[in-house]
């Protein structure tokens, strides 16, 4: 079931998730919050997914509040796309991550504030909602280079790779969005 990932952080946070099923249950969102890893929690982020197309961000760990600049709590993240392409693959993405369910690994290039270009990988793992709830989508970003925190990613531009892990339900067909 697992599927090989690039970074420590994002292998730690599958299993993590996956220490938090209950046999071939995906985690719910109760559980995800009231045990959390502490070495992971500030890579980590739950965005909910709420139609038409928005991913509010309910959680955002310090961590990656210290690499964007700014805490994106309560912010809609297809507002960080850089381009509409970037925009329309987030939310098929993440829409296909809750409602599935499956995994996606992908490595994600964005831009900072004095453009300069980086990569990292972030794993996407679904969490069954609150009763009455949203559907939500739990996160983990890897960092592969070191950031300078004076210059904060701001933008993601593209998704150079993007792969399903397969949790127990098969993976969609499709394995990118389609052309609009």
């Amino acid at each position: 079931m697992m599927t090989a990932l690039k970074t420590d952080f994002c292998r730690a946070f599958f299993e993590h998730w996956h220490s938090l099923r209950v046999g071939d249950a995906i985690p719910t969102l109760q559980d995800f919050l009231g045990k959390p890893n502490p070495l992971l929690q500030p890579n980590v982020a739950i965005k909910d997914v709420v139609l038409p197309k928005l991913l509010r961000v309910r959680l955002f760990g310090t961590r990656l509040v210290d690499v964007v600049g700014v805490d994106l709590t309560g912010m809609n993240i297809i507002d960080f796309a850089g381009n509409e392409a970037m925009a329309g693959a987030l939310w098929w993405y993440h829409h296909k991550v809750a409602t599935h369910p499956v995994g996606l690994a992908s490595v994600k290039l964005a831009a900072t504030a004095s453009g300069r270009t980086i990569s990292f990988e972030d794993v996407e793992l679904p969490l069954t909602p609150f009763p009455g709830g949203p559907l939500c989508v739990a996160c983990c970003l890897g960092f592969v280079e070191v950031l300078d925190f004076k210059d904060p990613m701001f933008r993601f531009n593209d998704h150079l790779s993007a792969r399903w892990i397969d949790i127990g339900w098969g993976v969609p067909e499709l394995d990118k969005p389609p052309a609009a």
